[in-house]
């Protein structure tokens, strides 16, 4: 009785709360109607259960081969993924996430002369002037460590050359603008992962998230479509959709439910592979169900608002942390009301603005 009531409550915590929904807009899901037993227990800490309240275990996938199943197979599987959940257990806090395997497609050859696909815009005096040779190359070294940072292999220095080439290239187009600004954020956030493994982790969540969002915009150069593939990798699928839930913003919402669950229950944690099926089977069901594709673009899109979260949150003070935690209970969107200058400005410059 005692792990069936966890379980609620930590469905609960995905999708509900005493005051409405937990996930809602920008969090990705909203339902008009509730079960009343589900209510997330109220905070009774703020202070992380370790120096990093994020380190999580790597989560279970919801459809292992989402390629080969059928619309029939996942619904049917959400159907009855109610009535299938295993109980949530408890545990101490003391959990180790082991590391995530990540596998990169070959690389491409470099095309270092187009910029939209099918295109190639013609560049004009004004932007090749627009950037001093000086700041110019500072620029493409700070995408070359921003490169390094969300690559989990290491680049090599045949990628590097080839990186700076397109970064050049793209600097006499009318685009140019995409590579330098990242100036205007780059050295405040090499200050704040210099030694600290927990930002460092943190911006490179925020950074992939960002990127991935460039990878599939329909202006991506394919320069950019290049470096940006092999640096991610494939984007692995959870529910096959338009758009698709990704594996990234399941294990998203999972280590939200746990931080919850772990603020709430300082020195307990439900961070456990038997638990992360259990959200990940609430996670597909509920994006099989989502009334809109607002609500479902919101979900595919979650891993971008959880890391944005995830960056405000490591940066705030003991005040601000107590209301970011207080947004996410009653749904509001992530740090609606906190401004954080370097989020604000790295969402304000670069190819994803």
């Amino acid at each position: 009785m005692q792990n069936r009531r966890l379980s609620a409550a930590i469905a609960a915590l995905i999708f509900s709360s005493s005051n409405g929904c937990a996930i809602a807009a920008d969090w990705g899901y909203d339902e008009s109607k509730q079960p009343t037993e589900l209510k997330a227990s109220p905070a009774k800490s703020l202070q992380p259960r370790s120096g990093n309240p994020f380190a999580r275990t790597a989560a279970p996938k919801a459809v292992p081969k989402a390629e080969s199943a059928s619309p029939e197979t996942l619904e049917g599987a959400s159907a009855g993924s109610a009535q299938a959940l295993v109980p949530l257990k408890a545990s101490p806090a003391a959990l180790t996430a082991p590391a995530k395997p990540t596998a990169h497609p070959p690389a491409k050859p470099s095309s270092t002369k187009s910029t939209a696909r099918g295109s190639t815009p013609t560049p004009t005096a004004k932007s090749r002037a627009a950037v001093s040779p000086g700041k110019s190359n500072g620029a493409i070294e700070d995408w070359i460590e921003l490169f390094e940072l969300v690559s989990k292999e290491q680049v090599t220095a045949e990628q590097k050359a080839r990186y700076r080439e397109a970064l050049a290239h793209k600097l006499t187009t009318e685009r140019g603008a995409e590579v330098s600004q990242i100036t205007t954020f780059w050295p405040e956030v090499r200050g704040r992962i210099k030694n600290n493994e927990d930002e460092k982790t943190a911006f490179a969540s925020l950074f992939r998230a960002l990127l991935r969002f460039v990878l599939k915009s329909k202006n991506v150069t394919e320069d950019d479509s290049t470096i940006l593939s092999e640096l991610l990798g494939p984007e692995r699928i959870s529910v096959p959709g338009d758009p698709p839930l990704t594996e990234d913003s399941v294990d998203a919402y999972g280590d939200m439910a746990c931080f919850m669950y772990e603020q709430s229950h300082p020195g307990k944690s439900v961070d456990a592979i038997d638990n992360r099926t259990v959200f990940a089977s609430v996670i597909a069901r509920k994006y099989s169900e989502a009334p809109t594709e607002k609500d479902k673009r919101a979900m595919s899109n979650f891993s971008l608002s959880w890391a944005k979260f995830k960056v405000m949150w490591l940066a705030a003070n003991e005040s601000d942390r107590k209301q970011l935690y207080e947004q996410i209970a009653m749904g509001k969107p992530p740090a609606s009301d906190i401004k954080d200058p370097l989020v604000t400005a790295i969402f304000a410059n670069g190819p994803w603005r």
